[in-house]
């Protein structure tokens, strides 16, 4: 099927994919034309036009699970796994012909932040897909047989959870408590209780002209305004979430498994620091994950388990929101040596030291990282629509590596001392009993 409609994509910022070294180059030339405007109605309206014939359009609102409340926790979930269903123009099986027979994918992703819906094609195609994406995004029907019928496929989505996107999850909920704790997936107890109309008061309080964005890849900007204006979106009041507020606390969740998936975390930076880069470094610098494959790594975290009986494996992570972080460690062992790992990755994460090789190396990691990250056109979509949402602002890629290249190793260093005298939080999936206390721990 062409059509991602039923296929959405639940994570963006699972640990991502490691890369090898490389020096960073001294100076890189932006070939990505990047445009930013605002309309009338406030919408950001953003794009960019690498060369490829593959084009992407998304319309997101800031309206992730972070604003969710009360009898909303988890109607992010819903909304994702709803999206494709009627809207006023057009039938779920009308919208999945028509998305089939341009050649298109349609698909809905949501995080703690933002709640997003792309359109993605080529670009001869994708101007046909435009009144199919708005409809899809703005004009929902929410008709209450069709919400029943997709209770069951809400229940298969949280049997389908991956343990570490578990574990994950609940460090979060361990960390912030509330907002930016707030799980993305909903409870299983509350599969049945959000109705249409608790769908269609969320979203007329939430996808609001002061919260929406639009973004595209490969689309003329004009193209992308006249998007913008054609949203049936009214003004609404400003985005207002709970503090983000760290706690020292634990989340796990039993599972009949031996193994353990668990992520350890402190207090991050947001994007709006000046120590995003630095700490985003330091990720690379103390260790996500073997250079080689098969190898060992050379990091610290890969020497703290090179002696452990077991198989480990243990990456250092790093996710940042709009105003606030997490910076933490991530492992999965055999239950019978949790301890043993957790112990050793605090001791890595409360000890604050980085050697200034270390640091060297996780600069020229992160910068390769980025690099290579930005070769897919899918990606340079997601950054595009992450910047805008975030930050209201984009970077081109040069500034970016730029400012990266600049890092000293001091500033990472500085980072780690920061990491080492947070406090701990812990989140961990399968036989968790053997894991001890995070006060023990931290």
């Amino acid at each position: 099927m062409a059509s991602k409609i039923s296929t959405p994509v639940v994570f963006r910022h699972i640990l991502k994919r490691n890369f090898a070294a490389e020096a960073a180059p001294k100076y890189i030339e932006n070939t990505v034309s990047s445009k930013t405007s605002v309309t009338p109605t406030k919408i950001l309206v953003a794009s960019s036009a690498p060369d490829s014939p593959i084009a992407e359009v998304s319309i997101s609102f800031k309206a992730g699970a972070r604003y969710e409340h009360g009898e909303s926790l988890g109607i992010n979930h819903v909304l994702r796994s709803a999206f494709g269903l009627a809207s006023e123009d057009v039938s779920n099986f009308g919208l999945t012909r028509h998305i089939q027979q341009l050649g298109l994918n349609l698909y809905a992703t949501t995080d703690r932040e933002v709640i997003s819906y792309t359109l993605q094609g080529n670009k001869d195609k994708i101007e046909e897909g435009f009144k199919f994406l708005l409809s899809a995004a703005t004009k929902q029907s929410f008709n209450p047989w069709e919400i029943a019928d997709n209770n069951d496929r809400l229940r298969y989505d949280l049997l389908t959870i991956p343990p570490q996107a578990r574990a994950l999850d609940l460090a979060h909920k361990a960390a912030f408590q509330y907002g930016l704790g707030n799980s993305l997936y909903a409870d299983p107890n509350a599969i049945g209780h959000f109705d249409s109309e608790t769908l269609q008061h969320y979203v007329q309080n939430n996808f609001t002209a002061n919260r929406a964005s639009v973004t595209g890849v490969g689309v003329s900007h004009d193209a992308l305004v006249e998007i913008a204006n054609a949203l049936p979106i009214t003004s609404g009041p400003p985005p207002s979430a709970p503090k983000s507020t760290f706690f020292s606390a634990e989340e796990k969740y039993y599972t009949p498994s031996n193994t353990v998936f668990a992520a350890i975390v402190s207090e991050g930076i947001g994007l709006n620091s000046k120590e995003a880069y630095a700490f985003a470094a330091l990720k690379y610098a103390i260790g996500a994950g073997p250079q080689i494959k098969y190898g060992t790594g050379v990091s610290p975290f890969s020497k703290a388990v090179q002696s452990f009986k077991h198989p480990v494996g243990i990456s250092a992570f790093n996710i940042s929101y709009s105003d606030a972080g997490l910076f933490g460690v991530a492992f999965v062992t055999p239950g019978q040596q949790a301890a043993e790992v957790a112990k050793a990755a605090v001791k890595v994460l409360k000890s604050g030291n980085v050697s200034a090789d270390d640091a060297k190396r996780g600069i020229n990691q992160l910068a390769a990282a980025v690099l290579l990250e930005s070769e897919p056109k899918t990606a340079v979509s997601e950054d595009l629509r992450s910047q805008v949402t975030a930050l209201g602002a984009v970077q081109d890629l040069g500034s970016v590596v730029k400012a990266i290249t600049a890092l000293s190793p001091t500033d990472v260093q500085n980072a780690a001392k920061k990491v080492g005298s947070g406090k701990l939080a812990l989140g961990a999936v399968g036989n968790v009993g053997s894991l001890p206390h995070i006060s023990t721990l931290g």
